[in-house]
């Protein structure tokens, strides 16, 4: 059923009454990465490595007629949350470990996933001791280019939070 709504310049226009269902997660990956955010010293790191002008380039993935990887994202305990953004493609949310209680209590499947993770993600927000588990589907690359991986916390990110990721 649509519904009607008055345009800017006084029309109505139609709109969907509901949002389509989201496009399914891609198929099978090929491969998992692992990637485990903490703070070392006054640093946030990814993996023990934090930014670094000098040596940017950390991850490589080879893209061969579309190439789809899982990314096991694990915050450490004694962390902050993190808003994680891979820069030129969506994530699926596929599934939630060790949430905190006020997050676990309110998913709605049994993969541990929350309203807001049924959709395409630009970014995923990763709690303290939190494992979040997203499918990456890697295509349309004509030639090597880089691509950040960080959090989207301005000061996190200003303090080590982010590597770059070589898709070929």
């Amino acid at each position: 059923m649509a519904e009607f709504q008055i345009s800017g310049a006084g029309e109505f226009v139609e709109m969907q009454a509901e949002l389509p269902d989201p496009p399914p997660p891609p198929p099978r990956a090929e491969r998992t990465r692992r990637f485990h955010l903490s703070l070392s010293g006054m640093q946030w790191v990814i993996n023990g490595m934090a930014w670094d002008m000098r040596n940017p380039l950390k991850e490589h993935v080879r893209v061969e007629g579309g190439t789809v990887e899982v990314w096991e994202i694990t915050n450490g305990v004694r962390s902050m949350p993190h808003s994680m953004h891979l820069h030129g493609f969506p994530m699926w949310v596929l599934q939630r470990q060790n949430s905190p209680p006020q997050v676990a209590e309110v998913a709605v499947d049994e993969s541990g996933r929350l309203h807001t993770d049924l959709g395409l993600k630009d970014a995923v927000h990763v709690w303290p001791g939190e494992t979040v588990e997203v499918a990456v589907q890697f295509d349309g690359i004509g030639e090597r280019q880089l691509f950040p991986f960080h959090c989207h916390n301005l000061e996190h990110e200003d303090r080590g939070l982010m590597i770059n990721v070589a898709v070929y």
